[in-house]
């Protein structure tokens, strides 16, 4: 068994488990009167889910709806279920660790609503965290990730916890090999409202001067206004961003849609939403006068630049995808294999990853031996660990989480606490701004 949780859902209350063994996730419903409890629902690998070594999950209510954002370090993916009121599970999204994001062997995953908004943020042995909002229907859309640096105390990540507090989103985060806590910050100042289409069609929802997020119906018109908006496309929707560094997220519906005012450099085309769409070229751009036409399987964006000028494949879309894959579900029926045919990838110059070294020092290995046959074997002779050589004081990084556009949406800014460590630690002593004890 890996957690326990328990959540309300109307009069009743829940009790979900992710346990290791089934490699899922069940609920049961506890009776209010004696705390007995009555299995309802299993959901998990056996029926068509990537969960595997199931680590951590978070509960929060959104969008009238029960949700659950769980994270499995085996399959290093985040799968979002809704918790219907008779206490079954269903799935409604699942996306898998990229190059680059920071979830892999995901280890402490949370959710924290603020006025409508969900973000979400999850880390693990990938040395580093990405943040996520959640939709209505609830995918999970990338916002940013930071990476570990020295001193940022992002190696292997642990736990994570959030709180909101003087209007910012707090992030609290520990490592399973370094001591100390650092601190993040999201500045929600600016946050604006949630706009959601209501499905009739044709309708026009316009943004304020925060940063809003707004959900097209089909055909609906939207105008984000000032700030940095949000907006999440449909059949046949019309989007325009306004001033502010728009993020224009567009569904994998089908049909036509258009970008009225497509700023190259500020404003962010995201396709996250398409299942296994996972370079660049595996779309179409066309450019044209005025802007380009994107064609992506069967859907066609037809895209104005805000400065009337053309807009070419590097206008759109950096060298890589910067959010994670997004993996086809399987129907609860696993007889019921649903394979999407998947257009063969470029292959990338780096196959690895590169890793920060935070030791000033670096162990060699001695080299092997062999005795011939009959020989004594020499005994071991143990190699001296050499000793840590402190960081440099970082007491404050201030740097935005990745150098892109996303970066304009709600940049993250780090603290690494210098006091309170050694409680943390287990141990008495001081403590540098790198959180380790001396």
């Amino acid at each position: 068994m890996q957690h326990l949780d328990t959540v309300e859902v109307g009069t009743a209350t829940y009790l979900l488990a992710a346990q290791f063994g089934t490699e899922g996730i069940s609920s049961y419903r506890m009776d209010n009167a004696t705390g007995a409890l009555t299995h309802v629902d299993d959901i998990g690998a056996a029926q068509g889910l990537g969960i595997n070594a199931p680590t951590d999950f978070e509960t929060v209510t959104a969008f009238g709806k029960t949700w659950v954002i769980m994270g499995s370090a085996g399959t290093s993916m985040l799968n979002v279920l809704e918790l219907e009121a008779d206490g079954t599970l269903t799935a409604a999204d699942q996306i898998m660790d990229t190059r680059e994001t920071r979830f892999g062997g995901v280890q402490s995953v949370t959710a924290t609503e603020v006025d409508g908004h969900v973000f979400v943020v999850a880390g693990g042995a990938d040395d580093g965290l990405s943040l996520f909002t959640l939709m209505p229907d609830g995918r999970l859309i990338h916002l940013e990730t930071i990476e570990h640096t020295p001193g940022a105390g992002l190696m292997n990540v642990g736990e994570i916890e959030t709180s909101v507090v003087g209007g910012d989103l707090q992030i609290y985060v520990s490592s399973a090999t370094d001591a100390g806590l650092t601190r993040f910050r999201v500045d929600l100042g600016d946050l604006g409202d949630v706009h959601r289409g209501d499905g009739d069609g044709a309708g026009t929802r316009s943004g304020g001067a925060g940063d809003d997020l707004m959900i097209a119906g089909q055909s609906d018109y939207l105008r984000g206004g000032d700030g940095d908006d949000i907006l999440v496309g449909a059949q046949d929707a019309r989007l325009s961003g306004g001033r502010g560094a728009d993020r224009f997220v567009m569904s994998e519906t089908g049909g036509s849609s258009r970008i009225l005012d497509f700023t190259a450099g500020e404003d962010i085309l995201d396709l996250s939403s398409y299942v296994m769409l996972r370079s660049a070229a595996q779309v179409e751009v066309n450019s044209n006068a005025s802007g380009a036409r994107v064609s992506v399987r069967d859907t066609v964006i037809d895209i104005r630049s805000s400065n009337g000028m053309s807009l070419d494949r590097d206008d759109l879309f950096a060298d890589e995808f910067q959010w994670p894959d997004r993996i086809p579900m399987l129907d609860r029926d696993p007889t019921q294999v649903f394979v999407p045919e998947i257009q063969p990838l470029p292959v990338p110059a780096t196959t690895q990853r590169p890793m920060a070294n935070t030791n000033a020092a670096e162990a060699v290995l001695p080299e092997i031996e062999t005795s011939s046959p009959g020989a004594p074997t020499p005994s071991p002779v143990a190699t001296p660990t050499p000793a840590p050589v402190p960081m440099p004081a970082a007491p404050s990084l201030q740097h935005p989480l990745c150098v892109t556009a996303v970066a304009r949406q709600r940049p993250l800014r780090a603290e690494r606490q210098a006091t309170g460590l050694t409680a943390v630690a287990g141990t008495t002593g001081s403590s540098d701004a790198t959180g380790r004890t001396n």
